[in-house]
């Protein structure tokens, strides 16, 4: 009975002692940090992506419907806006509605980096419903607004407006860099980043570091944490888009054969959905939790730094929420069905679009296998249509993360930084075969109402925020320069 108490005393006590030993040790930590490169000219910017956000650069499924021309103004409009740039970089040729620039460094031995965002948006559904119209110049209440002003224009024109600025200013990088910007990112990239990463490989060219859209400074990340959390996507989610389709003779709908091809689909589909994957703290998340247990109120650090004993409850209260859960497990939507093209016609051939999100280093193959296993239905026919790579996890031991995390804390010394697993896609997909340290951050402080405007209405970007990405961008290329 003895040892049983003594070993409970053990558990109670070991977390509480461990959680102050940890916190204790990292607040006395003290890293002195530089200032940030300032930005000269915010008005300049601010016209720019005004006049970016103009050019309705939808990307379509349907690629014969994208506009192309709307794509090939756009690249005029920043050949006119950046002179320097177009002139004093190399302009190269990767598909021609995709941009690559090349800016040689002074050390040309030092491998390359590669600063990513993409030119095209989703389409603006609704658009009476805008306070503002989303294809406009409209700067109004301290933001850009319109349909592509934060994903990922912001990026685009703040990466453009950092070059301009350091060339007009007489500045070189040490390393020398590569800028892409890809025309169908919104639509997984085969015609642009894609594309660009093809002509890496052919040109036999490897990165430093890859830095793509992603995480952003998120403002309010967890309601008991007072500090925003800079969430740097050091990994993402593969997306696999699997068509299932189930024959069965139809008819007129007069004189049904019970169950029907759509009602066996459905059940299918009900299999399918309600359950969710088996949840895993992958290694990102598991450093995201140590950091949010560092920095968070005493009483909640213990289980976030004692995950070997609160796993569980972590996870359960984690999985409350459908943005947090989906950080801990692949999951799986149905997003298409299509059964007759008329009322009273029973379809001979229902067909259903299940999107499947694979946690990092799973392949579309594994996607394929956990559908199945659901569904245990012989009849379906299976297609694997539009899948990505699968996501490597980038190490944040690297001299590469430590940069990053370095001109993060110097842009927004506020924020706490940790590496972050993205549950959306991106183009940086494409290059993690090119580089070892492929990170996704966009440098703007954002709280969890202006992320929900991205792919929705009044998407805007504040001119505070756009300071900030200018400076973000010109601080991470001067490092190390001369003047």
């Amino acid at each position: 009975m003895v040892i049983i108490v003594w070993a409970i005393l053990l558990v109670l006590i070991t977390p509480l002692l461990r959680a102050i030993i940890l916190r204790h040790k990292v607040n006395g930590e003290s890293v002195p940090l530089s200032t940030p490169y300032k930005v000269t000219d915010l008005k300049r910017g601010v016209e720019n992506l005004a006049k970016a956000v103009s050019f309705a650069t939808v990307s379509y499924q349907e690629w014969e419907k994208t506009d192309l021309e709307v794509f090939r103004g756009f690249r005029e409009f920043l050949k006119e806006s950046y002179p320097l740039t177009f002139s004093k970089l190399t302009v190269l040729d990767a598909g021609e509605l995709n941009i690559l620039l090349y800016w040689e460094g002074e050390n040309t031995t030092l491998l390359p980096a590669l600063l990513m965002a993409h030119q095209d948006v989703v389409d603006a559904q609704d658009a009476k419903d805008w306070t503002y119209p989303p294809f406009a110049s409209t700067v109004e209440q301290g933001y850009v607004w319109g349909r592509g002003s934060f994903d990922a224009k912001a990026q685009l024109i703040a990466i453009m407006e950092s070059l301009e600025m350091l060339l007009a200013a007489h500045k070189r990088p040490q390393r020398s860099y590569y800028i892409a910007f890809g025309c169908d990112e919104e639509i997984r990239g085969s015609n642009g980043a894609q594309k660009i990463a093809q002509f890496f490989v052919a040109q036999n060219i490897r990165f430093a570091f890859v830095l793509d859209e992603g995480g952003v400074v998120a403002d309010a990340f967890i309601s008991a944490l007072k500090e925003p959390v800079a969430v740097v996507g050091v990994a993402e989610k593969s997306n696999t888009n699997i068509v299932m389709t189930l024959a069965k003779e139809g008819g007129h709908s007069s004189n049904p054969q019970n169950p029907s091809a759509v009602a066996l689909l459905s059940r299918a589909i009900w299999r399918l959905e309600k359950r969710k994957f088996k949840g895993e703290l992958t290694q990102p998340i598991r450093e995201l939790l140590t950091i949010l247990g560092l920095n968070a109120p005493f009483l909640l650090s213990i289980p976030l730094l004692n995950l070997w004993l609160f796993k569980p409850l972590v996870a359960a209260i984690f999985s409350k929420n459908p943005a947090t859960d989906a950080l801990l497990r692949s999951t799986c939507a149905v997003t298409m069905v299509k059964g007759s093209s008329a009322a009273n016609v029973i379809a001979n051939k229902s067909e259903a679009v299940a999107n499947v999100r694979l946690l990092p280093n799973r392949n579309q193959e594994v996607a394929l296998k956990m559908v199945k296993r659901r569904v245990k239905n012989r009849a379906i026919n299976y297609q694997l249509v539009q899948h990505a790579p699968p996501s490597r996890i980038s190490s944040t031991e690297s001299a590469e993360f430590s940069l990053i995390k370095e001109i993060i804390n110097r842009v927004f010394p506020e924020a706490l930084v940790s590496p972050y697993l993205m549950a959306g896609g991106t183009d940086a997909i494409w290059f993690e075969a090119l580089c070892d340290n492929v990170f996704r951050f966009t440098p703007a402080l954002m709280d969890s109402g202006e992320l929900k405007r991205m792919h929705g209405k009044n998407e805007r970007f504040s001119l505070a925020n756009l300071e900030r990405a200018i400076s973000f961008y010109a601080t991470l290329i001067t490092q190390g320069s001369h003047h």
